[in-house]
């Protein structure tokens, strides 16, 4: 049986479908007022108990074909509560509150309502004021974030289009790959190796194997195998488990790591810790514009220098899109295509006359 509860004076409807999975929708019917008979129960507006006596008659076959004929859509934050309920279960804490802040920041200035009444150019407007608040790349974020959840009201029957078009939304200037010099590393390296050891181990294995922060933070002992030279980690990006080999630096290093933390490998275990006190190192050392993700695209860079392919450094940098990848490769390149550039202008030599010369020279027999 279904039953009906008020979000956000908001009517919600949940059930259970055949497969067994709790299922929570928006009817699309807001309570301009919260009633209660004498009883105490709470009095529903018509709709909503035509619409339960629908589902309750049709809970067998599971669907939801006659829902979706509803006249009103739901607000946008009942909408949003709906997306997010069928999202947590793949996706992380970090994802659902970003949701929620770009949803807040939306509502803040076009308003709550129904997720039908938003046009494209309330959305262009929201983009341009989005570009003057925030760097492009915040902007981006937000907008990404905005026609993903419209994406969802597109699939729930709730608008017929995304007023979020792809030409709403953001795309960021390049940014030029910065990445650290050899003299910078080994600078941080012995600051580090007499100030802090711990990090400057965790920051070694993030240089040498390109792995995130938050992915050294959370690795554990029972994730390597030295037998087999890898480890098995969870690539949050591609959200999958993946193999990563290992060699015999890799292997010295976490040898050389104490176990006095088990089951967890390193003594930082949060990625704001990791970056605050590499922020104070770098600091100290007189270092500026460096982070702790750049340890990761100097990883990348010392793949394609060592000559690797597309496929292969793609695989090892954890990349969820290749395009990514290749972005390295055409700031790597840059260097030689202006190589090749300054080969192109060059005088070119008569290859002709030359070999003429010396076929005349070969044949001209000594003089005595």
């Amino acid at each position: 049986m279904s039953s009906l509860y008020a979000r956000d004076k908001a009517v919600w409807i949940s059930f259970t479908d055949k497969r067994g999975h709790r299922m929570r929708r928006a009817t699309g019917y807001t309570l301009k007022r919260t009633r209660k008979d004498a009883a105490g129960r709470m009095l529903w507006p018509p709709e909503a108990l035509q619409l339960q006596k629908k589902l309750d008659a049709n809970i067998v076959l599971g669907k939801w074909e006659f829902i979706e004929q509803k006249k009103t859509s739901p607000l946008f934050t009942s909408l949003l509560e709906e997306f997010i309920s069928h999202r947590s279960g793949d996706r992380s804490a970090g994802t659902i509150r970003n949701y929620r802040l770009c949803a807040k920041e939306f509502t803040g200035v076009l308003g709550n309502h129904p997720v039908a009444s938003y046009a494209e150019p309330e959305l262009l407007r929201f983009r341009l004021q989005q570009l003057n608040k925030y760097s492009d790349h915040s902007a981006a974020r937000v907008m990404t974030t905005l026609r993903t959840i419209f994406n969802w009201a597109v699939d729930s029957g709730y608008i017929e289009h995304n007023p979020v078009t792809k030409r709403v939304l953001v795309h960021p200037r390049p940014v030029p790959i910065v990445t650290f010099t050899d003299k910078e590393l080994d600078a941080l390296f012995e600051h580090l190796h007499t100030k802090d050891p711990d990090l400057e181990r965790q920051l070694r294995f993030l240089w040498l194997s390109g792995f995130r922060s938050g992915e050294s933070c959370s690795l554990k002992w029972e994730r390597i195998d030295f037998d087999d030279r890898s480890i098995k980690h969870w690539n949050a990006k591609e959200t999958r488990w993946e193999a990563y080999p290992i060699d015999k630096e890799l292997i010295d290093l976490l040898r050389m790591t104490p176990r006095n933390r088990e089951p967890f490998v390193f003594k930082y275990r949060n990625v704001c810790t990791v970056s605050h006190y590499t922020n104070v190192a770098l600091a100290d050392l007189g270092i500026t514009g460096r982070t702790v993700h750049q340890l990761k695209k100097t990883y990348v860079k010392n793949l394609i220098r060592a000559g690797l392919s597309e496929a292969e450094t793609h695989r090892l940098s954890h990349h969820k899109s290749i395009e990514t990848t290749l972005k390295y490769y055409a700031e790597f390149d840059l260097s030689k295509l202006r190589k090749s550039l300054a080969k192109s202008r060059r005088p070119k030599k008569d290859v002709t006359i030359r070999s003429h010369k010396k076929a005349l020279e070969s044949s001209t027999p000594p003089s005595a």
